[in-house]
């Protein structure tokens, strides 16, 4: 091979990071002997330096010839008859040429069998891996990139200290790549079906072509009153370099096609990672600043542009304090959340930011409130009242401890106790409506600085008002992750999980808040004709759960009973523990909850004495929870040893009392969640004991169906079904 064809191999298999040991040691030798060995090398290295820093600035592949020819010339080489840059050109283009035409022979002759890292190293769970599946979640070590060939015979180049989630065949793509951070280059292999790359933002689609994705966050400008200040944009650019691409950006469509650019950014600007914002620079002003604006004419001039459409409703407040520094330093947080939403969801909300001071807490028309901060804050006893009714009436406050820190959190917590003091803070269940009413997130992955290794429950606590939970807190941040940046100090929640919380959070607040008033007062029975006969009352356990999250359903059912049937006995309710003295008083008591509960000792043992005497328990699992669910099971086993929870027949009398029940509808949540079909069967259960029925137990929830309001996420059944069930469990009651 002729030496210099030689030097310039052994300088771009350098240049690619691909030179073996050998090779590097005998490019050394070349470059400490030869002066055109030393040429060539520094040529090519600023070649290969100003070409890298014109593509991640504008991302143009296909301006290279034009980029030669404005190159300023190199000084004379030895023995190099022709211009350096048109030689440079020429080099260029045969290495590209040539490597087309290799990829292209390779292609044909050894396709790569699933994903194969074929240069660099990914990372899975920390591991070095060369062969990876779909499903993969990856890390590209931040020293060098890695490459990849996929099953359809493309190839995707991930930059350095990129993040990607292999999807695989997703979604009508062959092949689908979720970016979660990072940049890429993907050559397309031909095929019938679209090849995918997506974002956090948006995603692009392709058949045949080359382009580059990169995701994060891009420099601009904010000339906002307090003078000029750097800040971070999280944008989404894409180069096309060959071929056509479709990107989908918002409710939006954008065909880009060979030699396009275009970087698509979220409309507000951010102050950056977290941190008190940089100090402005001095503002200049000219001697024309003071002088007051000229007149406006006296006719108004005509719009020939397009009138903007209408702002589409506020879904949620952003609650400013004092200090820039606390409440804004993800200050993109929630605009970028609803912008991931309108791309994702394709649903278009906006956001306000105001102090709680000029918030309208009305829940009819603002459905939620966050509030997000580094500082410790302590509210006014107004402020206090004012959020309390706020939630009450079926508004919904996030609070959000930004970087996870500890006087925010603790700050949070103690206000919280003061606002709710009935209501303490509690870990919300793996099975809560939040973590699958839209996205099912029942795992997150957290931040190197939270110190949580590997997938694990989200951190979410909540207070609950009834069946709605109300306020939700999170001492691990998620704000950053909307925002979409990452820093060391951050302790929170990844951005591809955070985001997806959040978009539950808000379709949580919006589809609960006509629930509100309803749910957080409990309704009063008063009997319809006070010449019945004496009361028939009926105990409502008290136990260490939440006992009482339907507080209108009990109440509901028995006005049912008595206005609809011909049952001349009126009722009264009364909460009691299972170890009072008044349990051998009442021949009927109900037991629900969401929450796991223990019975003490005193309590197993009088419940015991209570069903084995001839008392009737109706157990009933609120909105269909699986940790009331199974603690009901497990202290049942305690009172009763050896009689099981059996499910009853369709022809047990129970279904005929008053209505005859073959069959019944379940609610939404429960045909989702559960698989269930309507119409179906009851699924009631049932402990016989000495020969009679004492214990009936639904696992599908009936109070919140008493109450004749919306449930949204109530597992159980449909309304009406719902009363039918209850009317004839109280029917049988007292009739036995």
């Amino acid at each position: 091979m002729d030496e210099r064809l030689h030097i310039q191999a052994l300088i771009h298999r350098h240049l690619d990071q691909a030179t073996t040991p050998e090779e590097s040691a005998e490019l050394d030798r070349l470059l400490g002997s030869s002066a055109d060995a030393a040429d060539a090398f520094a040529e090519a290295s600023r070649l290969d330096a100003f070409l890298v820093e014109h593509f991640s600035d504008t991302g143009r592949r296909l301006q290279v010839a034009a980029l030669f020819h404005d190159r300023q010339p190199a000084a004379p080489r030895r023995r190099w008859r022709l211009p350096v840059p048109v030689l440079a050109a020429a080099a260029g283009v045969l290495l590209i040429v040539g490597a087309l035409l290799l990829g292209r022979h390779l292609q044909k002759t050894r396709q790569p069998q699933g994903y194969q890292v074929v240069a660099g190293h990914v990372l899975l769970d920390g591991e070095a891996r060369r062969e990876l599946f779909a499903g993969a979640r990856l890390v590209v070590p931040d020293t060098a990139p890695a490459v990849l060939h996929l099953p359809d015979g493309s190839r995707a180049e991930l930059a350095p200290a990129s993040r990607a989630i292999l999807r695989g065949h997703s979604g009508g793509a062959r092949q689908a790549i979720e970016l979660l951070q990072g940049s890429g280059r993907f050559q397309v292999a031909k095929g019938t079906e679209p090849f995918r790359v997506e974002t956090l933002l948006g995603c692009v689609t392709a058949l045949g072509t080359e382009f580059t994705v990169d995701f994060g966050p891009v420099p601009s400008s904010d000339t906002g009153g307090v003078g000029m200040r750097r800040t971070a944009v999280q944008a989404l650019a894409v180069a096309v370099i060959l071929g056509m691409v479709q990107v989908d950006f918002g409710t939006d469509t954008f065909i880009l096609s060979a030699g396009d650019s275009k970087v698509f950014a979220a409309g507000v600007r951010d102050g950056g990672t977290c941190g008190p914002p940089p100090p402005p620079k001095p503002a200049q002003r000219s001697g024309a600043e003071g002088v007051p604006p000229l007149p406006l004419p006296a006719t108004p001039q005509r719009r020939t542009e397009k009138k903007k459409p209408p702002t589409p409703p506020a879904v949620v407040v952003k609650i400013k304090t004092g200090s820039l520094a606390d409440w804004a330093t993800d200050q993109n947080d929630i605009n970028n959340l609803l912008v991931w939403m309108q791309t994702k969801l394709k649903i278009n909300f906006s956001f306000e930011e105001k102090p709680l001071r000029e918030v309208k807490l009305d829940a009819s028309r603002l459905p939620m409130l966050y509030r997000t901060g580094h500082n410790a804050f302590t509210f006014s006893a107004a402020e206090r009242q004012a959020l309390r009714d706020y939630v009450l009436k079926g508004g919904f406050i996030y609070f959000d401890a930004c970087c996870g820190r500890k006087a925010f959190s603790d700050s949070a917590r103690a206000e919280l106790a003061k606002i709710f003091p009935e209501r303490p803070l509690r870990k919300l269940p793996p099975d809560h409506p939040l973590y699958r009413c839209y996205y099912d997130v029942p795992l997150v992955a957290y931040t190197p600085a939270a110190g949580i290794t590997g997938m694990a429950p989200p951190p979410l606590e909540g207070i609950d008002i009834g069946c709605r939970t109300g306020v939700v807190f999170s001492p691990y941040d998620l704000s950053c992750g909307w925002d979409m940046h990452t820093h060391k100090t951050c302790s929170g929640v990844q951005a591809e999980y955070a985001l997806k919380l959040g978009a539950n959070l808000i379709a949580y607040a919006t589809a609960t808040k006509a629930m509100g008033t309803s749910l957080a007062e409990s309704r009063v029975y008063t009997d319809r004709e006070k010449a019945r006969a004496d009361k028939f009352r009926i105990g409502q356990v008290m136990h260490g759960g939440q006992w009482n999250p339907d507080p209108a359903g009990l109440s509901t059912l028995l006005d049912t009973v008595s206005s609809q049937t011909s049952l001349k006995v009126s009722f009264a309710t009364q909460p009691l523990r299972l170890d009072s003295k008044d349990l051998t008083t009442l021949p009927f008591i109900y037991m629900t909850g969401h929450d796991d509960f223990t019975l003490s000792g005193a309590e197993v043992a009088a419940l015991r004495a209570y069903l084995r005497a001839g008392g009737f328990l109706m157990g009933d699992a609120c909105c269909g929870r699986k940790a009331f669910d199974t603690a009901f099971r497990r202290e049942m086993a305690k009172v009763l040893p050896g009689l099981k929870l059996k499910a009853l027949p369709t022809s047990h009398p129970l279904y005929s009392m008053h209505y005859k029940i073959a069959s019944v509808n379940h609610s939404q949540a429960a045909i989702v969640q559960r698989k269930l079909k309507n119409p179906g069967a009851p699924a009631l259960e049932g402990i016989l004991v000495n020969g009679q029925l004492a214990v009936v137990y639904s696992p599908l929830d009936l109070g919140c169906g008493w109450e004749l309001k919306p449930h949204p996420y109530g597992v159980g059944y449909e309304s009406r079904d719902a009363i039918r069930l209850g009317v004839n469990v109280v029917m049988y009651a007292v009739s036995h």
